[in-house]
């Protein structure tokens, strides 16, 4: 009985190192679809780039829009041209339900005003109102939609950075770059890589990747090889056995699954990304 079950826990430990438990499958969406989200809605365009297991969007605006609330989902935008004067918190004048958690009105009483331009980001926490209340011609913006739990944080106000040390974030790791632009409340992270990296698994985290420059192979499922843990939740290792191989080109998005083993295998040059950090649920 005792070899039976120092036998399973080994087994156990065993998986736990490898990642080799079974793991979801990456989601991979080319730059044509992505790019082509961000042109004006009609036929073939909802704006969707994913909607399983979280909502990504391109989204393009003209002109003004209602003022909105969602209750049970967090906002992350990055705008990629244009600009808007945009109102958070306060309260929404003339709020009506439109669907489950949904709220939306014809503006903001109060509130914060912030000027978005190309490069910013913003996190618009959930149950906050939030208004595009001037459009300058027009805004382009990429939008993922983080479900709201006990993970994401107890963050009540947006989260504004601007473009500049957005950017920053992108360049060579250093003294007061760790590339983290915001963690409150969920963690997104600019990257800049030049060569492969390690294999990794993140057992709580899910990653969505942006590719903004660049480009690399990368290698998702299969069995993390030499895997050993180096923080909580999170396995590193030498490469990925078996799994999925995938080119990642400028525009892509790429969403990993926690539990799924990734590795960027090769980097011809060098591959820039943006990435939000959504936690499990």
């Amino acid at each position: 009985m005792r070899v039976i079950v120092s036998l399973t826990i080994l087994l156990a430990m065993a998986v736990l190192m490898t990642g080799a438990g079974g793991s979801a499958p990456a989601i991979y969406v080319g730059h044509d679809k992505v790019n082509h989200t961000f042109g004006k809605r009609g036929p073939g365009n909802d704006g969707v780039i994913a909607d399983a297991p979280i909502k990504v969007s391109g989204n393009l605006r003209t002109g003004p829009g209602e003022a909105e609330v969602h209750e049970n989902e967090i906002d992350v935008f990055y705008v990629v041209d244009g600009g808007s004067t945009m109102v958070t918190g306060g309260k929404v004048v003339g709020g009506k339900n439109t669907g489950p958690g949904q709220i939306k009105g014809s503006g903001i009483d109060g509130g914060h005003t912030y000027h978005l331009t190309k490069g910013d980001v913003m996190v618009i926490p959930a149950g906050v109102p939030h208004w595009h209340k001037e459009v300058t011609p027009s805004i382009a913006y990429y939008t993922v939609k983080v479900p709201r739990m006990a993970g994401n944080g107890p963050a009540t106000e947006a989260v504004y950075v601007g473009h500049a040390k957005v950017a920053a974030t992108f360049g060579k790791r250093a003294a007061g770059n760790t590339g983290e632009m915001a963690s409150t409340p969920v963690k997104l992270v600019g990257n800049q890589r030049n060569a492969p990296g390690e294999a990794e698994v993140h057992e709580n985290v899910m990653d969505v990747f942006w590719v903004m420059d660049g480009s690399s192979t990368i290698v998702t499922g299969g069995t993390l090889v030499g895997g050993k843990m180096s923080g909580p939740g999170e396995l590193k290792g030498t490469g990925v056995q078996g799994g999925q191989t995938q080119l990642l080109t400028k525009g892509d998005v790429m969403l990993v699954p926690a539990g799924t083993p990734h590795w960027h295998k090769d980097v011809p040059k060098s591959i820039t990304y943006f990435t939000v950090k959504v936690p499990k649920k």
